[in-house]
């Protein structure tokens, strides 16, 4: 879940470095935007990943943490988590996004499962019922 938490950062730092695709997608799909209006466009489109990075970095990290406690209900909130991250990721990469996004999005998707599948791990299942028991 951590590597999570790492890899929601560098999905952050990807936008950051990525604001002249960002820009020439809108001037794309938007050939009717003023240069203003574009450019408050691009800031929104920023803005808001930058913020939904951030909480899902919190969510990563308060997981990791709730889990590591062997909180049965952390179980269930990962799993309702990860799902909802490999539909996004997955929903995403239909848009259409470049290499390095599509590459980053791929091993949310392999880490998200992965973590699903360790969650319920017979070994797993025997920590939980120890540390909420």
């Amino acid at each position: 879940m951590f590597a999570g938490a790492a890899l929601s950062a560098v999905g952050i730092l990807l936008t950051l470095v990525q604001t002249d695709t960002i820009r020439d997608q809108i001037e794309e799909n938007n050939t009717n935007l003023s240069e203003s209006e574009i450019d408050t466009v691009v800031t929104f489109a920023i803005a808001s990943t930058i913020v939904l990075g951030l909480v899902a970095v919190g969510l990563w990290l308060w997981m990791a943490y709730a889990n590591g406690e062997g909180k049965s209900w952390a179980r269930v909130v990962a799993t309702v988590l990860g799902a909802l991250n490999v539909v996004s990721t997955v929903l995403g990469m239909v848009q259409g996004i470049t290499a390095l996004s599509l590459a980053v999005s791929v091993l949310s998707i392999v880490l998200a499962v992965a973590i699903l599948v360790l969650l319920y791990r017979p070994d797993s299942s025997r920590y939980y019922e120890l540390r909420s028991g």
